[in-house]
């Protein structure tokens, strides 16, 4: 008994006939691709808890002028304190927004929603660790905890921000600096290796 041909898959390939090529989703990352997603994300957790850390060093504490018989008050200048340290971690956060941001688009084998969704959720995650951080090691005098005293004193309550709105400025910047930049690139496949097709080879 003779044994079966060779199917239609089996056949080989002719003369100028171009060779075979694996499939690609759009959809899809290779490994390299996977592996810029996660390095991207370590680092922002990494670099939330260095703005967490650095922000309770650098914020300013509050002033609260606290009377003997033990009630407190706000000084004339605690708006400014309160908005000083808002302002720090919240321009902290752009700037690592903008730099996370510009790195990850580096990455050519992760350029895509993906990359997108990991800059702007790991953003989002890290300025929550590092305000979570930040509130925790601020150091300062709760000035409900002084009491009567023999005379009047001024203590300095740790720094706040004032609401946690602050997280949302890296995440946001980051969004639009990545957007930005795949859309000024401007190419279907945003010139990621494992779209981009081979130029055919000629014909023998």
């Amino acid at each position: 008994m003779s044994a079966a041909g060779p199917g239609l898959g089996d056949q080989p390939a002719g003369p100028g006939t171009p060779p075979p090529v694996a499939p690609v989703s759009p959809g899809g990352l290779s490994r390299d691709g996977r592996r810029a997603l996660g390095v991207v994300l370590g680092a922002l957790l990494v670099l939330a808890v260095l703005q967490g850390v650095a922000w309770a060093a650098v914020a300013p504490g509050v002033p609260y002028k606290v009377l003997a018989d033990g009630r407190f008050g706000a000084l004339p200048t605690t708006s400014t304190y309160l908005f000083v340290a808002a302002a720090t971690f919240a321009l902290s956060g752009m700037v690592l927004g903008i730099v996370v941001a510009a790195a990850a688009w580096q990455a050519r084998s992760a350029r895509g929603w993906q990359m997108l969704v990991t800059v702007v959720g790991g953003s989002l995650v890290g300025a929550a660790v590092a305000w979570l951080i930040g509130e925790l090691l601020a150091r300062g005098v709760d000035p409900a905890t002084v009491g009567a005293t023999a005379a009047d004193s001024i203590v300095t309550a740790a720094p706040t921000t004032g609401t946690w709105l602050v997280v949302l400025a890296q995440p946001a910047l980051a969004a639009v600096v990545y957007t930005f930049m795949a859309a000024w690139n401007g190419h279907p496949t945003l010139d990621r290796p494992d779209l981009t097709k081979a130029p055919d080879s000629p014909q023998a």
